[in-house]
Parts: structure tokens; sequence; C-alpha cells
């Protein structure tokens, strides 16, 4: 039978800002809230759950330079 992903709830950051006229800070960190994404099957009108885990949160920061 097929497979389906479950909806789940995101939440994504996104911060810059520029200083000196030429450079820019960003900053971003995705994937804030960290639901499960669950996976599931089913069969005779119940949906039975194929995989249930979890990605994780990410940062990240970045400096760019522009003359």
């Amino acid at each position: 039978p097929n497979a389906y992903e479950q909806p789940r709830n995101m939440l994504d950051f996104t911060l810059s800002q520029s200083f000196k006229k030429s450079f820019r800070v960003k900053l971003v960190a995705k994937n804030l809230l960290d639901e499960a994404v669950e996976i599931t099957q089913s069969f005779k009108g119940t949906a039975f759950p194929q995989s249930i885990y979890k990605t994780g949160t990410s940062y990240s920061i970045g400096l760019s330079y522009k003359p």
C-alpha cells in the first residue's frame, strides 16, 4: 500500500542586517518546532504509523561583503 507523510507544523526564522554599507550578516534557524515526521499506511480505513522520526533543528550564520 501507499505510504503518506502526515502534515506537521514547521517554523523557520531568518534575520539579515547590513552594516557599514558593504557588509551583511545573516542568521538562519530552521525547523524550530522540531515536530516528528510521521509516515503512515492505511488499511481498511485505519491509518497505521510506518515510521516516526525527528529531523532536528539547524542553525547557520553568514557574513557577506559587497564592495
